[in-house]
């Protein structure tokens, strides 16, 4: 009984391994990058932006091009990514005056642009 069953086993497998895999698909995968038009904040288009009553607006930094993520980490430090040059900023405020006097490039990676700070853990996509 041993042998038959070792048998029919054998034949069982060996029908299984004998199939035609399935042909392989050719397909296309289409993405799409939305890159906006960049346009400069002059102080016409700042003073058009409304905040809510006992709020202020104020340009905190300049001269970064394209910011697209921003995350503040726990001691006040904000950190800007710029995916067109590929890049990671740090920006401090650290006379606490509210406008920015400490600003490097800390990071360059190409494409970046997903940021998130969790504690004292930084995550980039």
């Amino acid at each position: 009984m041993r042998t038959f069953t070792g048998l029919l086993t054998l034949c069982a497998a060996a029908g299984a391994l004998a199939q035609t895999p399935d042909p392989l698909t050719d397909f296309q995968i289409t993405g799409r990058v939305y890159e906006p038009q960049a346009v400069a904040p002059t102080d016409e288009r700042i003073a058009q932006v409304t905040v809510p009553p006992g709020s202020r607006l104020h340009r905190f930094a300049e001269g970064l091009y394209n910011p697209r993520i921003i995350a503040t980490a726990s001691d006040g430090t904000v950190y800007v990514t710029q995916r067109t040059p590929g890049n990671l900023v740090m920006i401090k405020d650290r006379d606490g005056d509210g406008i920015a006097d400490t600003q490097r490039i800390v990071l360059r990676q190409k494409d970046l642009h997903g940021l998130a700070i969790r504690g004292r853990t930084m995550y980039l996509v």
